[in-house]
């Protein structure tokens, strides 16, 4: 008994040190391909993207959360709620476009028409040290899933001497589903020596969503 206990516990092992049997490595411009293409998928589709959640790290600390939603409606309709919470307040801004016209406010205010509302960010990468990229097939709660993966190393600097610079990590896993739609996102940024995260976010997907109209707010 005890030797058949003993098995039966350097089988589970074995099974559970092993990696998935279709991972496999891609190229940086097959992650980016497979990346657009899910993208792509729906692009003609009613389409919402939930933030469920954003987070902002201080010396491994929280320090701010985002939480936000993005909706789109064929051809040219488009809206976002974002709410921004840290140590300063909380603060709500919100977008609407329709064609050309945009309208923007903050905090509850009234709506105003504007070419723009002055509010953005980007996520790029300077200064790469190494990139890896993979894909795999799981199943998660029943459904299958591909996950494309990124993991890049690079230098945490914008001016200065790079040797100084600390090394951080970037990490990314994109979601498709069958239909080869994009259904999860999840990004990670931190200091790769300590692996202690600065950011991390991580947005759902949902296509058709019922009821989704998008109107100007003011005439």
């Amino acid at each position: 008994m005890r030797n058949k206990i003993c098995l039966l516990l350097i089988v589970l092992a074995a099974a559970c040190a092993a990696p998935a049997q279709d991972a496999k490595t891609l190229t940086r411009e097959q992650f980016y391909q497979a990346y657009r293409a899910a993208n792509d998928k729906f692009s003609n589709t009613p389409a919402r993207r939930e933030i469920q959640k954003e987070e902002s790290f201080r010396d491994g600390k929280p320090a701010g959360t985002t939480d936000g939603i993005y909706e789109w409606a064929p051809t040219d309709r488009f809206r976002y709620l974002i709410v921004d919470t840290n140590d300063k307040g909380v603060t709500k801004r919100e977008m609407i476009r329709i064609g050309t016209d945009q309208y923007c406010r903050t905090n509850g205010e009234p709506w105003k028409k504007s070419p723009g509302c002055g509010w953005g960010r980007g996520m790029g990468l300077e200064n790469v040290v190494s990139s890896r990229y993979g894909v795999e097939n799981i199943r998660e709660n029943g459904k299958k899933l591909t996950v494309y993966r990124q993991s890049t190393i690079y230098k945490g600097y914008l001016t200065g001497d790079p040797k100084n610079a600390p090394d951080l990590y970037w990490e990314e896993r994109i979601f498709v589903d069958e239909n080869g739609a994009l259904v999860r996102e999840e990004f990670e940024d931190g200091v790769e020596a300590t692996k202690t995260a600065r950011w991390r976010m991580k947005n759902v997907y949902e296509y058709n969503p019922p009821g989704l109209r998008i109107e100007p707010p003011v005439k």
